[in-house]
């Protein structure tokens, strides 16, 4: 016999005897497993939204979201408007819809490099993987948002990186299709 997840709900045991085996005794068993698989990876999910200064240059960042994972499971999320202090131009407004407006009163990225800084920093025996549906563009945009202030990128935050394909979960129960990429260089409007 097997339950709707899949975990069978009865076993043999000596003598033919069958014995139920309960629900919650297969999820811890999927839990303990999924700690063994992933115990020791933590998972940093992260989107950034951009503006482009007028005459060109590296993008600005207006906002920022970081999901941390951790044993498959969703430990943590942080999300910020920033202010670029500069206009939010209209072909990254018709993009991601953050007008001047909502940004009037927001942090700017030195105001959040406090709050982010943290979350990307590895802590004793673990991997540490940036991952997002495009890592590499937010990875730039960080870099040059930390070399405007003067700060770096920590250079253990960069070990893995997985792109994330729409529709996959990165922490949740189906494993995502990923592959392994370089870092990139920083964006620049003028190149575009």
């Amino acid at each position: 016999m097997v339950s709707a997840t899949g975990v069978p709900s009865t076993r043999r045991v000596e003598g033919g005897a069958q014995r139920h085996i309960r629900q919650d005794d297969a999820q811890a068993t999927a839990a303990v497993s999924l700690y063994a698989l992933w115990g020791g990876v933590r998972v940093i999910v992260i989107d950034t939204e951009t503006t482009c200064p007028a005459g060109g240059g590296p993008l600005r960042a207006v906002s920022l979201a970081a999901v941390t994972c951790r044993a498959g499971t969703v430990r943590g999320k942080r999300e910020t408007l920033v202010n670029p202090g500069i206009p939010v131009d209209r072909g990254s407004l018709r993009i991601h819809g953050i007008t001047d407006e909502r940004l009037v009163g927001e942090p700017t990225f030195a105001g959040v490099s406090g709050l982010l800084l943290p979350l990307l920093a590895q802590r004793d025996g673990e991997r540490l993987v940036l991952a997002g549906h495009k890592i590499r563009f937010d990875i730039a945009v960080l870099r040059t948002e930390l070399t405007l202030i003067g700060l770096e990128l920590p250079a253990r935050a960069v070990s893995g990186w997985a792109p994330v394909r729409p529709g996959r979960r990165p922490c949740g129960r189906r494993r995502p299709s990923v592959r392994l990429v370089s870092p990139a260089g920083v964006p620049d409007c003028s190149r575009q």
